[in-house]
């Protein structure tokens, strides 16, 4: 279980998570709904110990997480797909997942022979990695390329993986396609906290979801027929 207690976040002068207090199941996709500047990206990166809290805690099962550096909460398995996918487009698939598995095993996330066949495991769940294998990873459409990023996520076999805006700038079908992957992400006691902006496509993969509004948490773990049924404008 990952838990929120009372966390505020600030960037210079201004609060942009405020006194937030949320936890996340295992097993589940956990979607977080709210408009733009709401403070969704800001916790996401916190989670990951990009960001330093100003107040509150954090904490992953016994571990507490709250001011580690964000190298130690990749070692604790919280690792961040952040928006914009972030493959380096000028080298191949091949080249971007090698460095993924190198960075697995320097965090002491897995021994080679593990990575190796957890690389055999994402061949199947992502099928770019074998269609685009040695092809430049700024060569392939933004759909191939957020496979790629949440396959060198994968790789690290995390136990709570934060996705911020997988289909962000991709057409219907191919949103469709990235999230139906997150979905198959789900298995064993993984946690997922997912930020999406296509609320349809998102609640038909979330298993609950929440609202932030103004920095804080609006509203928490509602189910996603019940969210279905509303007016966005409500919502947001």
């Amino acid at each position: 279980m990952l838990t929120i207690e009372s966390l505020t976040v600030r960037l210079g002068h201004r609060t942009v998570v405020d006194a937030l207090s949320a936890s996340f199941r295992p097993g589940e996709i956990s979607l977080v709904l709210g408009h733009n500047g709401a403070g969704k990206s800001t916790l996401l990166r916190t989670l990951a110990g990009l960001v330093r809290p100003a107040s509150g805690r954090i904490t992953f099962g016994d571990t507490d997480l709250t001011r580690r550096a964000a190298g130690d909460v990749a070692r604790a398995g919280v690792v961040l797909v952040p928006q914009g996918r972030g493959v380096f487009a000028d080298l191949t698939v091949a080249e971007n997942i090698r460095l993924a598995m190198w960075n697995t095993c320097r965090l002491g996330r897995a021994t080679g022979g593990e990575v190796e066949e957890r690389l055999a495991s994402a061949r199947e769940l992502f099928p770019v990695l074998d269609e685009a294998w040695h092809s430049l990873a700024g060569s392939l459409s933004g759909g191939q390329q957020q496979q790629v990023a949440i396959a060198r996520a994968f790789l690290a076999n995390p136990r709570v993986l934060l996705l911020d805006e997988p289909s962000v700038g991709l057409s219907p079908k191919l949103a469709d396609a990235v999230l139906a992957t997150v979905a198959t992400l789900r298995r064993g006691d993984r946690t997922i906290i997912l930020v999406e902006q296509n609320v349809h496509q998102a609640l038909a993969v979330a298993d609950s979801v929440s609202v932030m509004r103004a920095g804080g948490m609006a509203e928490h773990d509602l189910a996603p027929e019940d969210v279905a049924d509303r007016d966005l404008a409500d919502i947001f």
